[in-house]
């Protein structure tokens, strides 16, 4: 995508914004950290409810099950502080194609992962049509 941030959403934080990244890495990098460990099917904790400036989750979708979708969504917005910004990274990964490969592997094992990936995925995601 070329950012971790969209620009738009990064252009609006201030310098000391509040982000909740739910499934999105390790903190690692992060010099500022405090970890929860959530069901985001869940209601909030209340302490946590409006203290967020940004939400930013990335590659949930496969943990999920239709009808996680609306509990999941309302509670991660219930994180955010009035005004601010939800940002969700997801990949269709049912019609991912291949776009290249290193020279050292097979054009016939990518196909083979590709193809035992969209089968895996397919019978997960019988709903995602309605979101891509």
């Amino acid at each position: 995508m070329g950012y971790h941030i969209h620009p738009d959403i990064a252009a609006r934080l201030l310098p000391n914004a509040r982000t909740a990244d739910i499934g999105t890495g390790t903190g690692r990098n992060s010099s500022n950290l405090e970890i929860f460990f959530l069901d985001a099917r869940q209601p909030i904790i209340p302490e946590l409810e409006g203290t967020y400036d940004l939400v930013h989750v990335r590659l949930l979708a496969m943990g999920l099950l239709q009808s996680d979708w609306r509990p999941v969504v309302s509670n991660l917005t219930c994180l955010l502080k009035p005004g601010r910004a939800l940002q969700w990274e997801e990949c269709n990964f049912l019609t991912a194609t291949h776009q290249g490969t290193n020279p050292a592997t097979t054009f016939e094992a990518v196909r083979t992962i590709e193809n035992l990936l969209l089968d895996a995925f397919s019978k997960h995601f019988v709903w995602a049509g309605v979101l891509f």
